[in-house]
């Protein structure tokens, strides 16, 4: 029986849920690498370490916090998307349609920010393009993971569980490269 998660000629793109939420958890990991390296890069030159590491602890909670909120709030538009998708040979498609998404989730993080302050001072300092784009880049890189990792030939269909493997024989397979 064929599971809706396994790849066939008429979806080559499918994926099952485990590889959505292996791409979720990259897409967070990734922007909270490059947020806290760009808040490191802000502060150092101020000189002072001690103020730099208290700007990188309160930034990485609270802009941990926030992107989590905003991964748990947009990865069923990630799997819908992926869905809508699942039919789409073309990677350039895919690339493009979850760097819009990245770029959305940027926007409406941005927007919700500013919802009560002045929005001109977000905008105009550049922070608001900033958070964009590495949301953008982060959202493709949880993609591409996800698609690198349920793309895989080996084990059944797309559902790659490390207990359903066989493991590997090192010994035998070094032994039957001699008997060919």
């Amino acid at each position: 029986m064929i599971s809706p998660y396994d790849r066939t000629p008429e979806r080559p793109m499918a994926f099952a849920p485990e590889d959505l939420w292996r791409g979720a958890r990259t897409a967070w990991c990734v922007f909270m690498a490059i947020m806290l390296v760009v808040v490191a890069a802000l502060t150092l030159p101020a000189g002072d370490i001690g103020m730099t590491a208290v700007v990188l602890g309160y930034a990485g909670v609270i802009g941990g916090l926030i992107a989590l909120a905003a991964m748990l709030v947009f990865a069923p538009v990630a799997w819908m998307l992926g869905r809508i998708l699942v039919r789409v040979r073309f990677i350039a498609v895919h690339v493009l349609a979850f760097t819009a998404l990245g770029a959305g989730v940027g926007l409406a993080v941005i927007l919700l920010y500013i919802a009560g302050t002045d929005a001109r001072g977000v905008f105009a300092s550049g922070a608001a393009g900033a958070v964009v784009g590495v949301s953008a880049i982060s959202v493709v890189a949880g993609w591409a993971r996800a698609v690198r990792r349920s793309r895989r030939p080996d084990g059944p269909g797309l559902v790659h569980k490390w207990w359903s493997r066989a493991p590997h024989d090192h010994d035998a397979a070094h032994e039957d490269r001699f008997l060919d």
